[in-house]
């Protein structure tokens, strides 16, 4: 029976642990908190911080590992330590830190000749405005370490960067800032969703049209797939991560990615980021496809191999939505109407009745995901063109 560790047992992580279960593995959960949910579904609790990557090294010595894997994106590359100190599966240490992180993956892609915009990288105020002043306008302000679109904020003048720089802070694991030109999108929406790599390859296109819109255009309201875009814009990404991925030498892997493609007809990096994607994105493109990246992801950890996917005619149209309120309050109910539960297959609640509840200005205030599949695109987009008609979010 092959040995895996999974960083992490939390909501997230329980997807993995499924997988590896019904693949017959036996599956070791590390987690510093022994009640987490997903402890209770694994064989075994390494109890150890995920983020102790030493820590997790020494424990994983004495386990006598098959594989090790994560979907958290702090815990990536303390998968790569552990996996190369042990000569497990798994990717270059250096290079998964660098896709974890903002400006070492910036510098990363302009030591391999891809797109870059102008970048710099501050931990002090003062040294923001100093960066700020040689970039061209507007500005991206990003924490240098997060995810979930967390404290992204289009800065247009100086007088702006201090609220900005100091709430960016705070969500980085870094305490570091990234400060980059900001890039007009030529596509109708960002391009984002999951691929899968195995053996330097793209065994698998999880392409989705990240949707989003004001008053926080940097937060995802949700994912839908198939994209709308066209083929040879599509086929002009899909060339440039497949270098990529040949050039930083990813052996295997689940990709979460974000990608535009300026005015002059490049393709952009925002994220390639070595792990499932949130937001339920793994679930809606199972329903689509029926290619499984969770189950792909644990067979890949222990050396099997994945068989590549290719497109069908039986293929559906899906969408993610993230439930969210505009308000602070205590959530009352969350609600859907007769025409949405149609095409609702799954919902995700982060919050129940009686929680409190904030404005949605990054990921991590969302109340719950939907994840529904339609008959056809034109159904979908009809559908999510229009979606607050139909996602009734009562706080008091």
């Amino acid at each position: 029976m092959k040995r895996l560790m999974i960083l992490g047992a939390g909501p997230n992580q329980i997807p993995l642990i499924k997988a590896a279960k019904k693949n017959g593995y036996y599956v070791i959960a590390c987690d510093y908190n022994e009640n987490a949910p997903g402890v209770k579904l694994a064989d075994e609790l390494c109890l150890a911080s995920i983020m102790d990557r030493d820590a997790v090294l020494e424990k994983a010595k004495e386990l006598k590992l098959d594989g090790i894997i994560s979907n958290s994106e702090p815990a990536m590359p303390i998968v790569a330590y552990v996996g190369n100190a042990l000569g497990l599966p798994s990717n270059d240490y250096e290079t998964v830190a660098a896709m974890t992180n903002k400006f070492k993956f910036r510098t990363l892609l302009k030591q391999n000749g891809f797109t870059v915009p102008g970048f710099g990288v501050a931990d002090s105020l003062e040294k923001a405005k100093e960066l700020f002043n040689g970039l061209n306008k507007p500005v991206l302000i990003k924490p240098a370490a997060s995810s979930g679109s967390r404290g992204v904020v289009k800065v247009f003048s100086e007088e702006q960067l201090k609220p900005v720089f100091d709430d960016a802070v705070r969500y980085s694991r870094t305490n570091e800032v990234i400060l980059e030109e900001y890039i007009d999108n030529t596509c109708s929406h960002l391009i984002a969703g999951d691929i899968f790599v195995q053996d330097e390859k793209v065994i698998f296109w999880g392409a989705m049209d990240s949707l989003r819109g004001e008053p926080y255009p940097f937060n995802p309201l949700g994912e839908a797939y198939p994209p709308d875009i066209d083929d040879k814009s599509l086929k002009a990404i899909k060339d440039e991560i497949s270098t990529a991925v040949k050039k930083l030498h990813i052996k295997f892997s689940a990709i979460n990615i974000e990608v535009i493609i300026d005015r002059d007809g490049k393709v952009c990096f925002i994220e390639l980021n070595p792990r499932n994607g949130g937001n339920r994105i793994p679930e809606a493109l199972i329903y689509s496809t029926g290619f499984d990246v969770f189950d792909a992801t644990v067979r890949a950890a222990v050396g099997e191999t994945v068989q590549a996917y290719e497109p069908t005619a039986d293929e559906r149209p899906s969408a993610t939505y993230m439930v969210h309120s505009m308000q602070t309050g205590v959530l009352k109910s969350v609600s859907f109407s007769e025409e949405l539960k149609k095409y609702i297959r799954d919902y995700y609640p982060d919050e129940e009745p009686g929680a409190s509840v904030e404005p949605f200005v990054n990921s991590d205030k969302r109340i719950g995901v939907l994840v529904m599949v339609f008959d056809s695109v034109q159904q979908r987009n009809e559908i999510m063109a229009n979606i607050e008609d139909h996602v009734f979010v009562e706080v008091e």
